[in-house]
């Protein structure tokens, strides 16, 4: 009995170290997803920024606030209500970068993670490519921990959000 439980504890140990390292081994997520929209790029841009079409193509968000005066100005904030599996979170987004046709840049504020995502807009005069940069990172040891499983996760979300753009913009004009 002694032997079982030793082992036990050994094993709960080991585990626990494992997780505790991977906050220090993986203190930030940085991944890159993509997706080529047989589109214009002006019609891309326009689609991909019109904020009060943004559920029609990431259902999880319930609501939209623009929490300064100025959208689409570098440093303007917004906050999203989404809901996941029945739970609601709360997303603080501040807008970094801005360049009509080329890019956006923003940082969000969810909870516990810190996610920077860069989208990068280029043409070959038909269809346009979205690059999309991430970086992402739990705000307190802990989470940093955790986030460390959950990398192929998060890519997913975001490769599934570009692909739902996809079908949204070519299916609108």
């Amino acid at each position: 009995m002694k032997r079982v439980l030793k082992l036990l504890v050994s094993i709960l140990l080991i585990l626990l170290l494992v997780f505790l390292l991977a906050g220090l081994i993986f203190p930030e997520h940085n991944y890159e997803t993509e997706v080529t929209i047989d589109r214009p790029l002006d019609t891309t841009f326009v689609l991909f920024n019109d904020v009060s079409r943004l559920s029609e193509w990431m259902p999880t968000i319930k609501s939209i606030e623009e929490i300064d005066e100025n959208p689409r100005k570098i440093g303007s904030k917004r906050k999203y209500i989404t809901e996941n599996q029945g739970n609601e979170f709360e997303i603080i987004e501040t807008l970094l970068d801005y360049k009509k046709n080329e890019l956006v840049e923003i940082q969000f504020e969810a909870g516990e993670m810190l996610k920077f995502d860069r989208m990068e807009f280029s043409t070959d005069g038909k269809s346009t490519k979205i690059f999309h940069i991430t970086k992402a990172k739990g705000t307190s040891y802990f989470h940093r921990c955790l986030f460390a499983f959950f990398k192929s996760a998060f890519k997913k979300l975001d490769q599934d959000n570009l692909d739902n753009f996809k079908i949204f913009a070519e299916a609108n004009s």
